[in-house]
C-alpha cells in the first residue's frame, strides 16, 4: 500500500463504515473478549493498514503483536554459511509464541505451506459470507502452487510484469503491435524490425533488459524461467545446464545481442565507470526516454510513465510524454497460458494450531474483503488487486495483461536461496557471468561454455552440500 496514504487510510475507512457499524459495535461489545496473536515485523504499519479499522469494528478484539525481527535480520544481514538452520529456527519461533496470523514474506509462506503450519483456508470460505467468486484465479493457482493446490494465504495486492511497449516508436516504423501471449523468439522478431543504432544523434534499440545493472546473463536467465527450466535440481543436487532448452534459450539471448536489438544496462554503466564517469538512473531508462520500443516491467512502473516530468527535473529537456500500451509478458512456448513474474509482498495466513480459527478468519477476511479493496481502490493508484475489478490504472492502459497469465512458481528459486550457501551462490553467478562473456567475444561455443557450467558448477555445488554436512 502506498505510503503516502497509510495515514488517511484509517480514517476513511472510518468514515465509510461509522454509518453502518451501530448495530455491529453493540453485537461486538456483547461478544467474548479475544486476543489475536499477530506475527508481523512492522506494528505500526499493521495498524495503519489494517489494524485500526477492524478494531473499530470489533471492539471485542485486541491484538498482540509477535515480531520475528531478530529472526529475520539473522537471515537477511549475515553470512549464512554456518550451520544456521532458519527453517527450523523459524519453526521454533512459531510453536513457542504461537501466533494466530501470520504476516508472511514469499520464503517464509513458501516454507510453513509445505510443513503444514498453515491452516487451509478454502473450507473456511465455503462456510462464511466471503465473497471468493471475485477473487482471480490466476492469481489464486499461483498462491497455491506453493500448497501443492491447497490455499494456505491470502494477498489483498500484488505485483506483476507485462510487456510496455512505446505505440509511437511502432506506428513510426510501421511495426506491428506486439499481442498478449507472444513467446521471447516472437518479442525479439518484432525489435529486429526496427533500424536499431547505438550513435547517441540516432540511439534506438529494440528491447530494454531491466534494471540498472541487468547484463546479457541476467536476460538469459529471465528466458530461462519463462521457457521452464531450472540451473539447479534441489532435489538431486545437480547442475541441469547442459540441455537442449538451455542451449536454445542461450542461442536467442546471442543472436538478439549480436544484432544490437537490446540496450544492456549493465554494459553501459560498467564501460561509464571505468571512464570515471557518473551514472544517472535515467542513463540507464532507454524505454522512459523514448529510444527503445519495448521493456518488460512491472504495474510500478505506470508511475514512473506518468510522472516523467515531475520526478526527473534534470531530464526535462529531453524528456516527454510517451503513448504506451502493454500486452502480457513473454510466455513459455509449450504453454500460453504461462508466463511473466508475480511477486507478493505479504501473504495472510492462519497458524494451523491457532486457538481462535474462527476470529483469525474474520480478520484475515477483513483484509481481503470486498470492503477494503473499495476503500483502497479510492486511495491508492496503479497497485494490483486481488479483486481485479478494483485495480486502479489509466483507462488507456490494457488491464487484463496483467491477469492473463499464471506465472511459473518462484518455489525452486526459494528452496536454492534456504539450501545453498552465499558462497556457493556468488561463485555460481560468477561462473555464469564468466561463460557468458566468453561467448560475447566470441571465445567458446554456446555448447563449451554450458559444458564449463555444468561441469565447474558442479564442482562449487558438491563443495557447498560437503560444507553444509559439516
Amino acid at each position: 500500500m502506498s505510503k503516502k496514504w497509510c495515514w488517511m487510510l484509517p480514517m476513511l475507512l472510518c468514515f465509510v463504515f461509522i454509518m453502518g457499524c451501530s448495530s455491529d459495535e453493540d453485537m461486538s461489545s456483547e461478544a467474548e473478549p479475544v486476543v489475536l496473536k499477530v506475527m508481523v515485523d512492522n506494528r505500526d504499519q499493521f495498524y495503519n493498514d489494517y489494524g485500526k479499522m477492524y478494531l473499530f469494528e470489533n471492539q471485542h478484539v485486541e491484538f498482540e503483536i509477535i515480531s520475528p525481527y531478530e529472526l529475520l535480520q539473522y537471515y537477511y544481514y549475515n553470512d549464512r554459511d554456518s550451520d544456521f538452520d532458519y527453517v527450523g529456527e523459524l519453526h521454533e519461533f512459531i510453536e513457542a509464541q504461537q501466533p494466530d496470523i501470520l504476516f508472511l514474506d514469499e520464503k517464509d509462506f513458501a516454507i510453513l505451506a509445505d510443513t503444514n503450519y498453515l491452516f487451509e483456508l478454502s473450507s473456511l470460505m465455503e462456510n462464511s459470507e466471503f465473497d471468493s467468486d471475485a477473487l482471480h484465479d490466476n492469481v489464486l493457482q499461483y498462491i497455491q502452487s506453493y500448497g501443492g493446490g491447497t490455499l494456505y494465504g491470502l494477498t489483498s495486492s500484488f505485483q506483476s510484469s507485462v510487456m510496455y511497449y512505446n505505440k509511437e516508436l511502432f506506428d513510426q516504423y510501421d511495426v506491428p503491435y506486439p499481442q498478449d501471449h507472444m513467446t521471447w523468439k516472437q518479442i525479439m522478431d518484432l525489435a529486429a524490425m526496427f533500424p536499431v543504432s547505438q550513435d547517441e544523434e540516432h540511439e534506438l534499440y529494440g528491447y530494454q533488459i531491466g534494471g540498472t545493472s541487468g547484463d546479457l546473463s541476467d536476460f538469459i536467465l529471465q528466458l530461462g524461467r519463462t521457457h521452464g527450466l531450472t540451473s539447479i535440481d534441489v532435489e538431486a543436487m545437480e547442475i541441469t545446464m547442459n540441455t537442449e532448452g538451455w542451449e536454445d534459450v542461450f542461442t536467442l539471448a546471442l543472436q538478439a545481442s549480436d544484432a544490437n536489438l537490446l540496450f544492456i544496462p549493465g554494459e553501459y554503466v560498467e564501460k561509464e565507470h571505468q571512464a570515471g564517469r557518473m551514472v544517472h538512473y535515467m542513463d540507464t531508462e532507454m524505454f522512459l526516454r523514448g529510444k527503445s520500443a519495448m521493456a518488460l516491467q512491472s504495474d510500478a512502473y505506470i508511475s514512473e510513465l506518468n510522472n516523467l516530468k515531475t520526478q526527473w527535473e534534470f531530464w526535462q529537456g529531453e524528456l516527454r510524454p510517451i503513448d504506451y500500451d502493454v500486452v502480457t509478458a513473454p510466455v513459455n512456448p509449450s504453454f500460453s497460458d504461462q508466463g511473466g513474474k508475480l511477486e507478493v509482498q505479504q501473504y495472510h495466513a492462519i497458524y494451523a494450531n491457532s486457538d481462535h480459527i474462527d476470529q483469525a478468519w474474520d480478520f484475515v477476511s477483513f483484509m481481503n474483503g470486498e470492503k477494503l479493496a473499495k476503500v483502497m481502490a479510492k486511495t491508492t493508484e496503479n497497485q494490483l488487486m486481488l479483486r481485479s475489478e478494483y485495480t486502479q490504472i489509466p483507462s488507456a492502459v490494457n488491464k487484463d495483461a496483467f491477469y492473463k497469465l499464471t506465472p511459473p512458481s518462484n518455489e525452486n528459486e526459494l528452496r536454492q536461496d534456504l539450501l545453498l550457501n552465499s558462497q556457493f551462490r556468488s561463485d555460481f553467478y560468477a561462473l555464469w557471468k564468466e561463460e557468458v562473456t566468453a561467448l560475447m567475444n566470441n571465445e567458446k561455443t554456446i555448447k563449451e561454455a554450458l559444458e564449463a557450467i555444468e561441469e565447474r558448477g558442479q564442482d562449487y555445488l558438491d563443495l557447498a552440500v560437503m560444507r553444509s554436512k559439516e
